[in-house]
């Protein structure tokens, strides 16, 4: 079984707001401005995520070159402190 990742981040540097600023034509609050320092599933990858309240769940991860990263049900990253790939489902037994 996997384990848990943690998700992690840091503040853009000025260079790396700058960049993503001209890129993309429009300024970062400060709260957007991060750059995460984890893995982070694939993107429209469905995952086990563990809340800061303790709960777990199951959500799909997006990475939106003009929305961020996100998971799905929550709409943003901020609540979610880890993530794990789902489990394999179960095999079917022959029965014969």
């Amino acid at each position: 079984m996997s384990e848990w990742t943690m998700i992690t981040s840091r503040p853009m540097t000025a260079e790396e707001r700058a960049e993503y600023e001209e890129r993309y034509g429009w300024t970062l609050d400060d709260d957007e401005a991060i750059m995460y320092t984890c893995r982070l599933p694939d993107d429209r990858q469905k995952v086990l995520v563990c809340y800061n309240d303790g709960d777990v769940g199951v959500d799909t991860f997006f990475s939106d070159p003009d929305y961020g990263c996100y998971f799905e049900d929550m709409g943003e990253m901020d609540g979610i402190i880890a993530w794990k790939p789902l489990p394999e489902p179960p095999k079917e037994a022959n029965n014969a």
